[in-house]
């Protein structure tokens, strides 16, 4: 398994499949930091000891109620997003370093894209021979 096959995997991952990883592997490195938490009104309510901490946090940032995702950036203010591509604060190669580090992990996601890969090609060639098959026919 390669960082190359890890980021390809990592690239076509759901968002619920990469932060769930993404928070494994800042819980595993004691980064509590830069978790990603959903965007709802029990996150701000056990995050801040009254609403004007939680209205101040999200003033600062680029913060949206109507967004997903939730996370702290390195001043401790919220930033928010719908897909984890869109957050400044993640960094895939992280992910992917922690992942060549637990092949198990990373196995799951390698299997899945190959899969998704042989998938595609097999689709692929099913329509070259269908193509094949008219164009003899029209012949």
């Amino acid at each position: 398994m390669t960082k190359r096959e890890i980021m390809e995997a990592i690239h076509n991952m759901t968002n619920d499949e990469f932060i769930s990883l993404w928070n494994e592997c800042n819980d595993e490195n004691g980064n509590t930091n830069s978790k990603i938490y959903k965007n709802c009104s029990e996150f701000l309510d056990s995050f801040f000891h009254s609403p004007s901490d939680a209205v101040s946090a999200a003033e600062e940032g680029n913060y949206h109620s109507y967004d997903d995702y939730v996370i702290f950036n390195s001043y401790g203010i919220l930033e928010s997003f719908n897909y984890w591509q869109n957050c400044y604060g993640i960094n895939e190669n992280i992910l992917a370093n922690w992942l060549m580090k637990n092949p198990k992990k990373a196995e799951k996601y390698i299997i899945k894209e190959r899969k998704i890969k042989m998938k595609k090609e097999e689709i692929k060639k099913e329509i070259m021979d269908e193509l094949e098959k008219e164009k003899a026919r029209s012949a």
